[in-house]
């Protein structure tokens, strides 16, 4: 078809087109409690920058260092967390770096409470225990969560980076 655009051809033309168009969505998809004003400060974060910067300086190539900076300005905090894990490999450019952000990234929270209390509700804990006081009439406040536990099962199954006052979690 003549003059009809056929759209991204190489990987970096695909990454290229789709990084403009979901980060923002991709963040309140995976933090569905935070607020506009939440998810624009993820998006800006303080030391987010160094971390960026230490990556977008170092031995990689051009592209996979332009690619970083893109990713970082798309993705802000939770995309420099996703920078300190160990496991992620930068070799692959942006749309491989993209799709281990995407794969890994489980969401931010404020506090370890906050994190523990969002594992409980998908897990529908918190469903059940409420069902077993409304049916035996357990007086409220009889049950409590030791969240220091919870916590613990978290961390020891996910990755928690703190970073600019976040806690940014990933999976293994």
């Amino acid at each position: 078809m003549e003059g009809a655009d056929p759209g991204p051809h190489t990987e970096q033309e695909q990454f290229d087109a789709s990084i403009d168009t979901d980060a923002l969505l991709r963040l309140e998809q995976f933090n569905p409690e935070l607020g506009n004003g939440d998810v624009q400060e993820l998006l800006d974060g303080s030391r987010t920058s160094e971390i960026v910067e230490h990556h977008t300086q170092s031995t990689y190539n051009s592209q996979i260092q332009n690619d970083i900076a893109k990713l970082h300005s798309r993705y802000g905090t939770p995309f420099a967390a996703f920078l300190n894990l160990e496991d992620i490999d930068l070799s692959g450019g942006g749309h491989s770096l993209a799709q281990q952000f995407h794969s890994c990234y489980l969401g931010s929270f404020n506090t370890y409470e906050e994190l523990a209390q969002s594992h409980i509700r998908a897990l529908g804990w918190q469903e059940e225990i409420d069902k077993l006081i409304r049916t035996e009439a357990i007086p409220p406040g009889f049950f409590t969560w030791d969240y220091k536990v919870v916590i613990k099962l978290i961390t020891e199954a996910w990755d928690i980076v703190e970073l600019d006052g976040w806690l940014h979690q990933f999976s293994k």
